[in-house]
């Protein structure tokens, strides 16, 4: 019991450290998708609009416009493909998008200058948007699709994988990205805090550590220091990650591009925090209270003895101002 109790603190850290980097290298922080019920509702009756999930996946749903029109006769139309995870649409029109002009009221605007929400473009024959859920971390973003069903909606030309780093992501789709400037840097950062705390309790560790077997005191508190380090950097990280998700959440998906009931589509998105960002949260007390276990060894340097040492404090002179004591192999030599 004794050998366990020395090394207490040492097995603290370390299973801290174990859960911290669990929560970091796992995919669970959010998830993004769609409410299908809201969506069932929102478009029964709506003319010439299906919408169909496959019968053997439950991956995704096809939001069909005019599916009739050109279900069979796809090769005789321009299309135009956007895809901007969690949604993929695909436009189909009798003339090339490029030329094609946006219709609002008596004056025609051209097609690149609107920003307008409009559900249906007098130009397009018709159109389908693949909705599924997408979850990430801190560092990728990854579609919940099989591959067999990305190879089937024709996704490998977009994107070979379906998990893409943060850091190799050319950019979203939408053209209106104004309130969108933020997010590149917000990940960027949150990824650099987030390496920069698993870093810092790996260091803790291996100094909390040293201290604790060579009875280093000074390391001891250089250990507390990087686990503190370790817990403001995570919360920063998780900050950051908030921030993200907040502006994303508040900007229209594919901004700037018309596809079938958009403002339906938007209204239906759903997000959620998965279970590794609520492990992220409790590994910052975690972290915290690390950064006080090492501190409080550090306060007695006969209490950061070596661990396994047969070690009892023995009083040999007592006065009003002066207190000794004695190892035990001391009394015995």
């Amino acid at each position: 019991m004794v050998q366990i109790c020395n090394y207490s603190s040492l097995i603290f850290a370390g299973n801290v450290t174990v859960l911290l980097i669990v929560s970091m290298t796992t995919d669970y922080w959010e998830y993004r998708g769609f409410n299908s019920t809201m969506l069932n509702n929102s478009l029964y009756g709506a003319s010439n609009t299906e919408l169909m999930r496959p019968a053997d996946t439950n991956s995704y749903m096809e939001l069909w416009y005019k599916r009739k029109f050109v279900y069979n006769t796809m090769a005789r139309y321009h299309n135009e493909t956007l895809y901007e995870p969690p949604i993929f649409a695909m436009n189909f029109f009798h003339k090339h998008p490029q030329d094609r002009t946006n219709v609002s009221g008596s004056r025609t605007v051209p097609y690149k200058d609107s920003r307008r929400s409009g559900d249906i473009h007098e130009h397009m024959k018709a159109g389908v948007v693949i909705l599924f859920q997408q979850y990430g971390n801190l560092f990728r973003d990854c579609d919940a699709l099989e591959e067999g069903v990305r190879l089937r909606l024709n996704l490998m030309q977009e994107r070979k994988t379906k998990c893409e780093y943060l850091s190799g992501r050319d950019g979203l789709t939408a053209l209106d990205t104004t309130q969108l400037y933020a997010v590149p840097h917000l990940e960027r950062a949150a990824s650099a805090f987030a390496l920069l705390c698993m870093l810092s309790m790996v260091t803790g560790l291996v100094t909390g550590g040293y201290g604790l077997l060579g009875r280093q005191t000074r390391v001891l508190v250089l250990a507390s220091c990087c686990s503190l380090v370790a817990g403001l950097l995570l919360t920063l990280s998780i900050a950051l990650f908030h921030g993200k998700c907040h502006i994303l959440r508040r900007t229209e998906i594919l901004a700037g591009y018309l596809i079938p009931h958009k403002k339906v589509i938007n209204a239906s998105r759903t997000y959620s925090f998965g279970w590794s960002f609520g492990l992220a949260w409790i590994c910052v007390f975690l972290c915290f209270t690390s950064s006080f276990v090492w501190l409080y060894k550090a306060q007695d340097p006969r209490h950061s003895r070596s661990p396994g040492s047969n070690y009892v404090r023995h009083r040999t002179y007592t006065s009003p101002d002066y207190v000794t004591y004695m190892d035990e192999n001391d009394i015995f030599e």
